[in-house]
């Protein structure tokens, strides 16, 4: 635990390592950019971060931060198991997504103060990078405005093993240093393996839930026909929180546009009673995992394609 460990205290050590640290550490390939030089300059800072304040409470005040409905990180796999071709699939399906008129439609629904998301690129352990800044989203303008940033974005990290739990640390600290306030915290994990470096995701998925941060995923079963059950008792949690599968990357739009649809909307019951319908392919793991044992089986209330009686889903 941090005790009175303060976040100035944080950043400092943070910076100290920035400025001690090689940057083959982070095994990331740079083509001499200098913007993307920075970019790895600021994922050793968070790595610092992450160190002294992992543990520790939250103690970033958002007292004075942005309203909005929600805060909405993308986490995008970019291990060795992703070819290029397939990378541009999920940067393709990504922007097909946000330019859908269904998710356009639930992003008007949020009202003037609207939803703020950011993209990172994750694979090995201390192996991330915020590509896309936070930006704000509340019309189809902003909707169309972040597919474009989308489908341009470069790839950043080539290569490298599966950290998903680190990726999930790097998502929080983005969350609580983004200067927004938000009703909702969503990470949204998608990848085609399971954990083989860095912190165990079950442990990050209890960090994330003590802070009410909801890990929704969406399991690529190309490569891991069984990837799905394993996301649903280590990877997914939180406040109703779900779990989509991809049958492969060609799957990757449908699976994400679902899967936004269903996490920008949130719970409908209130507002839209008596349209129950959850699109297939959805499966919600019950409100939340107490457990930090990967291994441990899926929540007993998990029930597929969702609790129907909570959700109403709009045309998707």
């Amino acid at each position: 635990m941090m005790g009175k460990t303060s976040r100035t205290d944080c950043r400092k050590t943070a910076r100290a390592t920035v400025k001690s640290s090689i940057l083959l550490r982070v095994d990331l390939t740079c083509p001499g950019n200098f913007c993307m030089r920075m970019v790895l300059l600021r994922g050793l800072f968070f790595l610092s971060f992450l160190a002294c304040w992992q543990s520790g409470p939250s103690l970033i005040s958002k007292a004075a931060a942005e309203n909005v409905v929600l805060e909405l990180v993308l986490a995008i796999d970019v291990s060795s198991s992703v070819n290029e071709s397939e990378y541009a699939l999920q940067m393709s399906g990504f922007a097909e997504a946000f330019r859908h008129p269904a998710v356009v439609a639930v992003i008007e629904s949020l009202g003037s103060k609207g939803m703020v998301v950011t993209l990172i690129q994750w694979s090995g352990a201390d192996t991330y990078v915020q590509a896309i800044d936070w930006t704000r989203i509340n019309d189809s303008a902003s909707a169309e405005a972040f597919a474009a940033q989308v489908e341009t974005a470069p790839r950043l990290i080539e290569g490298g093993a599966t950290a998903i739990g680190d990726a999930m640390l790097f998502a929080r600290a983005l969350i609580e240093l983004n200067g927004y306030n938000g009703t909702r915290r969503t990470v949204d994990v998608s990848g085609d393996g399971i954990a083989n470096q860095g912190k165990q995701p079950a442990v990050a998925r209890a960090i994330l839930n003590a802070e009410n941060i909801t890990v929704n995923g969406l399991a690529i079963l190309n490569e891991e026909p069984r990837l799905g059950a394993y996301y649903k008792a280590g990877v997914v949690g939180g406040p109703n929180a779900f779990l989509v599968t991809a049958t492969d990357f060609e799957d990757f739009a449908r699976a994400i546009r679902i899967k936004l649809i269903t996490e920008i909307d949130g719970p409908l019951i209130s507002r839209n009673p008596g349209h129950d319908l959850i699109p297939e392919g959805i499966e919600f793991v019950g409100n939340e995992h107490t457990s930090a044992d990967a291994g441990t089986a899926p929540n007993s209330e998990t029930s597929k394609l969702g609790e129907k009686k909570l959700y109403a889903r709009r045309d998707f």
